[in-house]
């Protein structure tokens, strides 16, 4: 049998959501990683072997156009994922939630969409494909978000002064 945790299950559960709707809407999406070749998304998407975090992280984020990003079950905080895509010129697409809700302005910094209304998704990411000008704006719009106030060294910095280290 295969173990397999709670949080992890959601967000693969909510992940196959939201790609079936987009293959159903003739949206093809790049999926890197381990199993996606055997899966029924094979057809729909286009598929690239797993690569090291590392690489992820530092190379391919940065030439993606848009980052999706499905959130763990995280209410108040975001993904590295979807941070570093966005500062690497990428716009990011995610699942709403009260940080991203609070800190980036929907359709101007992101895309963000609703779990419980993903059948709009295709709608919107087709309105922005459509507009490469607008993409260029959101792009630019979420980097400079980012770089504003949403990278490790902000963090390090909330961290050092909640903690008294820092004044």
């Amino acid at each position: 049998s295969v173990f397999l945790p709670l949080d992890r299950f959601i967000r693969c559960s909510r992940r196959i959501r939201a790609l079936d709707v987009l293959a159903r809407a003739g949206i093809e999406v790049v999926l890197c990683g381990e199993g996606w070749e055997k899966s029924p998304f094979a057809e729909h998407h286009k598929i690239l072997q797993a690569v090291p975090y590392d690489v992820v992280m530092n190379k391919m984020l940065g030439q993606a156009q848009i980052v999706m990003n499905i959130l763990p079950n995280y209410i108040e905080g975001s993904h590295e994922r979807l941070l570093t895509g966005m500062l690497g010129g990428g716009i990011g697409l995610t699942d709403a939630n009260c940080f991203s809700d609070k800190h980036f302005k929907d359709g101007e910094e992101l895309l963000a969409f609703r779990r419980d209304d993903l059948e709009a998704l295709p709608d919107r990411l087709m309105d922005l494909l459509d507009n490469p000008k607008r993409m260029r704006d959101m792009a630019l719009a979420g980097q400079a978000k980012v770089k504003s106030g949403h990278t490790w060294k902000h963090r390090m910095e909330s961290l050092l002064e909640h903690f008294g280290f820092k004044s």
